[in-house]
């Protein structure tokens, strides 16, 4: 018997059962001590901010020539860095197939995904696999939170997913 294709509109994204889309699943079903690619954006951003000071934010006096301290204040830029903590809060991306545009200063997906296993973004209690090389099929649409998006915790569905390599997924041990 032949799979029915279904095609819907999930909280305005429409989506194909035959086409695999972004998986979403909880942070704790993730055996995190496998991942090992962590790039976080946030602190990425925090920085650049740093990198790119002309004034001092102390005392908006201008900085040295190196950009490294202020000579009205004394105020390092190397200080700053100090106070970047980088925790759950913050977005981060993880696996192989993220490259960064130059451009734009921002990642995306590589179009060549040939030899590449994964992208993902965390956020702070989800990981949203947005491309693998691994698809799963089965699962239910995510809540309003995620439109467009399969629930990878769900059991049954009539949607393809992307979802992590198995390694990458945590496991009762039995």
């Amino acid at each position: 018997m032949e799979k029915e294709i279904v095609t819907v509109n999930h909280w305005g994204k429409f989506v194909s059962s035959d086409v695999p889309i972004t998986g979403v699943m909880s942070v704790h079903n993730i055996a995190w001590e496998f991942m090992d690619d962590e790039q976080c954006l946030t602190c990425e951003a925090m920085y650049k901010e740093i990198e790119d000071m002309t004034d001092c934010p102390e005392c908006e006096g201008r900085l040295t020539d190196d950009g490294t301290e202020c000579s009205e204040c004394g105020w390092y830029k190397e200080n700053e860095y100090e106070f970047i903590e980088c925790d759950s809060s913050h977005e981060k991306i993880f696996g192989d197939a993220w490259v960064l545009d130059t451009k734009t200063n921002k990642y995306d997906v590589a179009e060549n995904k040939e030899g590449l296993e994964f992208a993902a973004i965390l956020n702070e209690s989800t990981v949203q696999v947005v491309w693998s090389k691994y698809i799963v099929e089965g699962k239910r649409l995510c809540s309003p939170c995620f439109p467009g998006q399969v629930d990878l915790d769900s059991e049954d569905g009539g949607f393809s997913s992307y979802t992590l390599p198995e390694y990458l997924i945590w496991k009762d041990e039995e």
